[in-house]
């Protein structure tokens, strides 16, 4: 779908989509990259892109991939249906969920590499958002407008991961304390700690 979605917007060589994949798609539709080309001889079985031949004069011929009446089709029936729960593996939650499995320092140097990453990738999405949003002013410009709200919401989800990595790092810094303290509940003081990180 990833494919056929790519090619409403125009025809495109295999080249081009791996680009376009690379650029709009990859970093929320994970489909290896080297199944594009595999995919796309399967989707021209099928009858749902089909390519053109074109010779080009002193550059390497290429095939030109677009969507074909049926391939739209499938394309809006997927779109009309029901939008599913994403497909989860969170690592970065399983091992905080299996955290006590480790040294705190280890848990805490874990996270605040996943924390400087995923700051990271905030900072690459927000160049990207940036130079994507000239398009704005071009001919696919609906598209853009589309693909643009896909980016903030991607966005949003890596500034939310950030945020709370963050409140679960400062949580980690207060419990070696509690666990040491003799005094009080300890299960209220660890309940509080988990309080004030998730406000």
């Amino acid at each position: 779908m990833a494919l056929l979605g790519l090619l409403s917007v125009r025809p495109m060589t295999g080249y081009e989509i791996k680009r376009q994949y690379a650029r709009g798609i990859a970093p929320w539709w994970e489909t290896p990259r080297t199944q594009i080309y595999p995919k796309l001889r399967e989707l021209e079985r099928r009858g749902l892109v089909r390519h053109q031949y074109i010779v080009q004069q002193g550059k390497p011929n290429k095939r030109v991939y677009s969507l074909q009446p049926h391939g739209s089709a499938a394309l809006e029936d997927w779109l009309r249906t029901d939008i599913r729960w994403p497909d989860l593996r969170q690592h970065m939650m399983m091992r905080l969920f299996l955290g006590n499995l480790l040294p705190t320092d280890v848990m805490r140097s874990l996270l605040q590499n996943y924390r400087e990453r995923t700051i990271a990738r905030v900072t690459t999405l927000r160049e990207a958002r940036a130079r994507f949003a000239a398009s704005l002013e071009g001919p696919y410009r609906e598209s853009v407008f589309f693909e643009l709200l896909s980016l903030d919401h991607l966005l949003a989800m890596h500034e939310l991961e950030v945020s709370g990595s963050t409140k679960v790092l400062e949580a980690l810094e207060q419990v070696p304390r509690v666990l040491a303290g003799s005094n009080g509940d300890q299960a209220t003081q660890l309940l509080d700690i988990m309080l004030d990180g998730s406000q």
